[in-house]
């Protein structure tokens, strides 16, 4: 009797992993059309995220300094705006703040497989190119979703330049103004007071002499390279990047090595002491972005 009821119980539970990974695989195929919002992640979804990107920051990036993580702590509601220069900026924000919060993403970044993982730990997707929404109608998708996620949760992140500017320079043609679109979408269902944009500065060390002990040892005795060679990975914090329809005079492949990142959380900036027109928020913004980078290059 014993063994029937273990058995059943171990059929019953397969069941399910096999039904939750059919739903979160069909979420995954809404979210890559970009716009779809999936329902919100579980707690392992959450706790599956964290532990990817301490992963990825350990292989990718090393070790991340963050300064004024307590600003972090706000009573409201935070859209979460760091600087956009690298492919694991997403880890080192999520390394540097205290709390899970939601995303956006690049619809072609969440494709195949991705999607669906995408979708399980709190994604949502724009389809565009090059920092732009593809249609009026995309956009709007991706405006209201941020605006939901703040209606109904505390934080959620995105990148206000919307492509990557590899010498984080804040140029002021770069950034877009979807960012306080949501805001200002999210204020017409919750209490304007309530809402406020978070500035990180994120800035990655480059030169070699800022490697740790144990970079340079596992670089000396060529491990964990070898392995990573193994799963792609040309090397340990090594990462080489593929440029998908480069410009003209833009290289095809870029090899970014990383000795850590510093991260500085700025104060929130709320709402309300925002300018009205969009374009003067993006630019108080931009501003208030320079001064976290300029902090974490004196550190």
């Amino acid at each position: 009797m014993n063994l029937i009821i273990t058995i059943g119980l171990s059929l019953l539970a397969v069941g399910y992993i096999a039904y939750r990974v059919r739903f979160w695989m069909n979420e995954g195929k809404k979210l890559a059309k970009g716009g779809y919002l999936p329902p919100p992640p579980t707690f392992f979804g959450r706790w599956a995220y964290r532990l990817a990107t301490k992963l990825g920051c350990f292989l990718v990036v090393g070790p991340v300094k963050v300064i004024g993580r307590q600003n972090a702590r706000y009573p409201g509601r935070l859209i979460i705006v760091p600087n956009h220069q690298f492919e694991f900026d997403f880890a080192v924000v999520s390394r540097a703040l205290p709390y899970a919060y939601r995303q956006l993403a690049v619809a072609s970044e969440v494709s195949g497989f991705r999607s669906a993982i995408a979708a399980w730990v709190g994604f949502c997707a724009v389809d565009g190119e090059r920092g732009k929404a593809k249609g009026k109608a995309g956009a709007e998708a991706v405006i209201e979703a941020g605006a939901k996620i703040l209606t109904h949760d505390k934080a959620f992140l995105m990148f206000p330049q919307g492509i990557l500017v590899r010498d984080n320079q804040l140029r002021k043609e770069e950034f877009r103004t979807g960012w306080i679109r949501i805001l200002n979408r999210a204020a017409d269902n919750v209490d304007k007071s309530e809402l406020a944009a978070l500035p990180i500065g994120i800035v990655y060390h480059r030169d070699p002499k800022q490697a740790t002990w144990g970079h340079r040892l596992a670089n000396r005795i060529n491990f964990p390279g070898f392995l990573l060679r193994l799963i792609g990975l040309a090397g340990f914090r090594v990462w080489v990047s593929k440029v998908t329809n480069p410009l003209p005079g833009e290289p095809t492949k870029i090899v970014t090595k990383n000795y850590g990142a510093t991260v500085v959380v700025g104060k929130p900036i709320p709402l309300k002491d925002l300018p009205a027109d969009i374009h003067e928020a993006t630019e108080a913004l931009r501003q208030a972005l320079q001064v976290e980078i300029d902090k974490a290059n004196v550190k």
